[in-house]
């Protein structure tokens, strides 16, 4: 007979506390200070995504692609053209330029793309980001190199107006 857990969410027992959910396993996540939870996953549907996870043992970050099997939002990432117009920014809580597309609006999409990180000092999973779409890789400043990262985000942009920016640095030319 195999035993199925269902996964709930864990009140948080403080409050000032970070968030909490719990994987199937009962294993916990715990959110991290600034949260990466973007506005666009509600605690909920991110519970939801999390009662689809299995972690793999001893790996520090795992990606997942959860397919909701419903439209559960809009992603802000989309494809781009050379008929767009492109402007990089640093979005707040980031320590980069992020690549933006003005004029264009966000895509229906049924996947939430989660990563989550064990920290190797106290065996605690973290929720590294969640949103609605599909898995990206980093972003160049935070690449360290990775050629796939800048082919991506050369051709991929986040939806302008989607996400806080601090405009004192918008440019138009690459920050890569």
């Amino acid at each position: 007979m195999e035993l199925t857990l269902e996964a709930t969410q864990i009140p948080d027992a403080i409050a000032g506390q970070p968030r909490s959910w719990s994987l199937p396993s009962g294993e916990v996540v715990y959110d991290q200070e600034p949260s990466h939870l973007h506005d666009n996953v509600s605690p909920e549907l991110l519970q939801e995504a999390l009662n689809q996870v299995t972690l793999a043992p001893g790996n520090d970050v795992q990606h997942f692609t959860i397919d909701m099997g419903r439209i559960v939002g809009q992603t802000r990432c989309v494809e781009t053209t050379d008929a767009d117009e492109i402007v990089y920014a640093q979005r707040l809580g980031r320590g980069g330029l992020s690549r933006f597309v003005k004029g264009r609006k966000p895509e229906d999409c049924n996947t939430i793309a989660i990563k989550l990180r064990r920290d190797p000092k106290d065996d605690r999973v973290y929720l590294y980001t969640a949103f609605v779409g599909k898995p990206t890789p980093s972003e160049p400043y935070l690449a360290n190199g990775d050629p796939t990262a800048k082919q991506f985000w050369d051709t991929h942009a986040l939806i302008w107006g989607s996400e806080p920016t601090d405009e004192k640095t918008i440019q138009t030319q690459p920050a890569w």
